[in-house]
């Protein structure tokens, strides 16, 4: 069972400002996104789903500001992430936005914010027309140049820790919390978050699969409890479906919900073969909705290499959410976290049976 650990802050040592500005550009620079940039760039939808279905989880890190600190109510913010406009809705503060990323898809009102680019391809000149007087940003923002800009610009700019844990949601409302002087809020927040993970963890917890509708998956040394085993496909490139490994966000929510990983044996994301992935015999395919959608549906999705000749394939078991609500590691996390669970547990009782939307884009 996920546990979420309350973290206790001195108050003479600012959470804050953690790391260097270099430790975050590791994460911008992962190797494993570069790829995947040239593949899927042109295509907004693309780029929604790549930035959160990327982030493979990094050091325990947090938010670090550079350049003049942050006014304490700061009223132009420009914010880059999904899930921390997301965050700066749920806290009531969406009247103080002046503008967003691409990235920033929920609520739907953020529609009407002027846009400064996609997060890993942002424009400096973009951010800085919109005269912000605070940026909260993903530690996964760049290129480095366009942030070194945005530094000698003056801007006070936030990086935040975007690593898809639940303890690290938590600490993602406190600190953008503070960023916006509104602790009560936050703390609000972050109780009911907390109060959610919780309620959805008792769900979880003990949970009987149907065995018999699972490939061969013993858990333990308990053969009668089994993991249904889940294979997560970012794309393809050249006809070879990329997949995730470990340490990544699709992990993670996999892991959460109770299921396990198919490709657990290594990291981030690669092209598999179709030997690989018939091996891997996956009892679930799981996908974003803009990823599924891009590739024409599952008539297209099973026609990809090795994944017809699975049992997931075969039997059509696949399912599809909304790449923020699915892999954005935000406040409705707990939510998408027990929707999984619950269609995990439905295996093989018919084809299809699971396919189906969750019903949760227009909910904060």
């Amino acid at each position: 069972m996920a546990t979420l650990k309350r973290q206790e802050t001195d108050s003479r040592e600012n959470p804050l400002l953690k790391t260097t500005y270099a430790r975050h550009l590791l994460i911008v620079l992962l190797p494993s996104c570069s790829s995947f940039l040239s593949l899927f760039l042109p295509s907004f939808l693309s780029m929604t789903a790549l930035f959160f279905a990327a982030t493979s989880i990094a050091s325990n890190t947090y938010a670090q500001d550079f350049a003049p600190p942050p006014q304490k109510n700061s009223a132009r913010i420009v914010s880059i992430g999904g899930g921390i406009t997301e965050i700066i809705y749920a806290l009531g503060q969406q009247h103080r936005l002046v503008g967003t990323d691409t990235s920033s898809i929920f609520p739907a009102a953020t529609e009407q914010l002027p846009k400064v680019g996609y997060m890993r391809a942002l424009s400096a000149e973009g951010v800085i027309s919109l005269k912000p007087d605070l940026v909260i940003a993903s530690a996964h923002t760049g290129p480095p140049a366009v942030m070194q800009q945005l530094q000698q610009s003056g801007i006070p700019v936030v990086l935040v820790d975007e690593t898809p844990t639940l303890e690290n949601i938590a600490h993602k409302i406190e600190q953008i919390a503070a960023l916006l002087n509104v602790p009560e809020r936050g703390n609000l927040l972050t109780a009911d978050f907390r109060s959610q993970v919780d309620r959805v963890n008792r769900s979880i917890t003990g949970a009987t699969f149907r065995d018999s509708t699972l490939s061969e998956n013993p858990r333990g040394s308990d053969s009668t409890s089994i993991l249904p085993k889940v294979l997560f496909i970012l794309g393809h490139a050249g006809g070879t479906p990329m997949v995730a490994g470990a340490e990544t966000a699709a992990d993670s929510i996999i892991t959460l919900a109770g299921g396990l990983n198919a490709f657990n044996g290594f990291t981030g994301y690669k092209p598999m073969t179709t030997e690989a992935i018939i091996r891997a015999n996956p009892d679930v395919i799981l996908v974003t909705t803009q990823g599924l959608t891009r590739i024409g549906g599952i008539d297209s999705l099973v026609k990809f290499p090795g994944v017809g000749l699975t049992r997931a394939g075969q039997m059509r078991q696949i399912l599809d959410y909304d790449a923020l609500l699915l892999l954005g590691f935000g406040p409705r996390t707990p939510t998408v976290m027990l929707e999984l669970h619950q269609a995990l547990l439905s295996i093989g009782e018919e084809p299809e049976a699971i396919h189906a939307p969750v019903g949760l884009g227009n909910r904060l």
